[in-house]
C-alpha cells in the first residue's frame, strides 16, 4: 500500500517508521527544510519524551474522551519500548518526566530520522501541502509544483507553536522604518547587515521584501561588517551644511552573526567578544563623530532562557553584549512585541 505522512514532526515520524514496519510504501512530506526540527525545541532543548504517570487522570485538556482512544492506543510502556527499539536510552526524574539518557533533543531527532532511513521510508523536506483531495483510488496530495497520488494518508501537522512574540518578526523593522519615515528631515542611509549563504531561498525573500518597503530616495548601504568604519567614509564624502541625515542599521543580530561566523572557530566566546567589541566601538565612534540622527534594530535572542547548545550560547552571550554597549549611548529604547513598542527606561542610582 502506498502511504503518504504529512508532517515531519514526532508523530509524523513515529508514524511513518511503523507504517514502513508493516510492510508499506511511505513517503514523509514536511515543508521545513528538515524532519524534527520542532522536536529540538522541547522540553529546553532535552524533550521530554513521555511521563511515568502518563493517564487520563493527568490530562489537562478540556475533552478527555478526545484523548483517550490515544492513551489506549498507545500505553506508556509501549511509548518507551519504541525507543528502546530505535537504540534510544531513557531516564526518569522523580517527577516522572522522561528524557533521553544523553539530554539532548537532538538525540531523539537522530533516532527517529535513522529509524526512518532504515525502515526505507521516503523523507521529502521542503515539500509545502497545499490540500488534499479523496478520490475513488484514494487520495491525491497537492502542492504547488506537483501532485501525489496515495492509497493511504496520515495526517500529523501538529498543532500550532508559541507565537513568535519575541525578536523574530516582532514587527521591529517596520516600526523603525515608519520612525523614520516620520521624522527623517534630510536623507536616509540604511545600512543593511544581512549577507545571504548560497541557495538560502528564505533569507533572500526575507531581504527582497525588506527592500521593498523602503522608499526609493533611502540610500542602501550593504555592510555586513564594520559598519562603523563604512558610514565614516561614506559621511565624511558627504559632509556640508545639508539637512541632518538619518541613518537605520537593520540589524545588530545578522551583523553580530556575520562576525561569528568569519571566526576560523565559531565556538572561541573571547575571540568573538573581542571582535564584535571592536566593530561595535567603531560604529559607536561614527556616531559620537557625525551629527546625525541613528535608529538602530536589533534581536533579543536570549529572551527565550539559556540555550542548550554551546555555539547558540556564545550568540546569545555575544548579542547581549552588543545591545547593552548600544543602547547604552541611545537616547530612547523600546522593545517591540506584536508590533507594539514598550519604552526602556535608564535606572540612575
Amino acid at each position: 500500500m502506498n502511504v503518504i505522512v504529512i508532517g515531519g514532526g514526532a508523530s509524523g515520524l513515529m508514524a511513518a517508521i511503523t507504517a514502513a514496519k508493516g510492510g508499506h510504501s511511505v513517503t514523509l512530506l514536511e515543508r521545513q527544510a528538515r524532519v524534527g526540527r520542532k522536536l529540538l525545541s522541547t522540553g529546553n532543548g532535552r524533550c521530554n519524551l513521555t511521563n511515568l504517570n502518563m493517564g487520563l487522570p493527568y490530562y489537562h485538556g478540556q475533552d478527555a474522551a478526545f484523548i483517550r482512544p490515544a492513551f489506549e492506543a498507545l500505553s506508556l510502556d509501549a511509548t518507551l519500548d519504541f525507543f528502546h527499539s530505535l537504540g534510544l536510552l531513557t531516564t526518569a526524574e522523580d517527577n516522572g518526566r522522561v528524557y533521553p539518557y544523553s539530554d539532548q533533543a537532538g538525540s531523539v531527532v537522530d533516532v527517529l530520522r535513522f529509524a526512518a532511513d532504515a525502515a526505507g521510508v521516503t523523507t521529502r523536506a521542503g515539500f509545502e501541502v497545499t490540500g488534499l483531495k479523496k478520490t475513488k483510488q484514494g487520495f491525491t496530495v497537492l502542492s504547488a509544483e506537483e501532485t501525489l497520488p496515495a492509497d493511504r494518508v496520515i495526517v500529523c501537522c501538529g498543532g500550532m507553536a508559541g507565537g513568535k512574540l519575541g525578536g523574530t518578526r516582532s514587527g521591529k523593522s517596520a516600526l523603525a522604518e515608519a520612525l523614520v519615515t516620520a521624522r527623517a528631515q534630510g536623507p536616509v542611509w540604511y545600512l543593511a547587515t544581512a549577507r545571504p549563504l548560497g541557495d538560502d531561498d528564505a533569507m533572500h525573500e526575507r531581504i527582497r521584501r525588506h527592500r521593498s518597503r523602503r522608499p526609493v530616495c533611502w540610500h542602501t548601504l550593504e555592510c555586513p561588517r564594520h559598519p562603523g568604519r563604512e558610514l565614516e567614509r561614506l559621511l565624511a564624502a558627504h559632509a556640508g551644511d545639508g539637512p541632518v541625515p538619518t541613518v537605520l542599521l537593520d540589524c545588530v543580530t545578522l551583523w553580530m552573526s556575520n562576525i561569528l561566523f568569519a571566526l576560523d572557530d565559531p565556538h572561541d566566546a573571547a575571540a568573538f567578544e573581542a571582535g564584535l567589541t571592536e566593530e561595535v566601538e567603531g560604529l559607536l565612534h561614527a556616531m559620537r563623530a557625525f551629527p546625525c540622527r541613528w535608529v538602530l534594530v536589533s534581536g533579543e535572542t536570549g529572551l527565550g532562557g539559556i540555550q542548550a547548545g554551546p555555539l547558540a550560547r556564545i550568540f546569545d552571550d555575544g548579542l547581549g553584549l552588543a545591545n547593552q554597549m548600544l543602547a547604552a549611548q541611545a537616547r530612547d529604547a523600546f522593545l517591540v512585541v506584536a508590533g507594539r513598542c514598550l519604552r526602556l527606561e535608564k535606572l540612575t542610582f
